[in-house]
């Protein structure tokens, strides 16, 4: 998980950041229902941190939108964030700051052929 934040912004030279650092950014984030936001929520429990959400966002282009601006932070996995978005990331150091993806499927169901050809291709990469 990153912190993205504009080009702009003091964090272009930082290379990682904790999330207690985070606490006094004024954030925008996905929404609740967005798993993001549940893992980026319980990592702030769970060390007894209270981050500064001021809004939430149902709409990722939207909210890396306004990150740009420069006013607002937003905490979300690196892939999201392309270099032509004029944004960047920086790591957040801590425990499970890390996520996994995974494709999960029904034993003995039907699998479209493209879900077979995307998963070959996961695995030869």
């Amino acid at each position: 998980m990153t912190l993205v934040a504009s080009k702009s912004s003091n964090f272009k030279d930082k290379q990682s950041i904790t999330l207690k650092e985070i606490t006094g950014l004024p954030l925008a984030l996905p929404t609740k229902g967005y798993s993001t936001t549940k893992f980026v929520t319980e990592a702030f429990e769970s060390n007894s941190l209270s981050p500064n959400i001021l809004i939430e966002i149902n709409d990722i282009p939207t909210l890396l939108e306004l990150t740009k601006s420069g006013n607002w932070f937003t905490i979300l996995a690196q892939t999201t964030v392309t270099e032509k978005d004029d944004l960047i990331t920086v790591p957040i150091k801590g425990k499970n700051m890390i996520r996994t993806a995974m494709l999960i499927s029904l034993k003995d169901a039907y699998e479209k052929k493209a879900m077979t050809v995307f998963y070959t291709f996961l695995i030869t990469q």
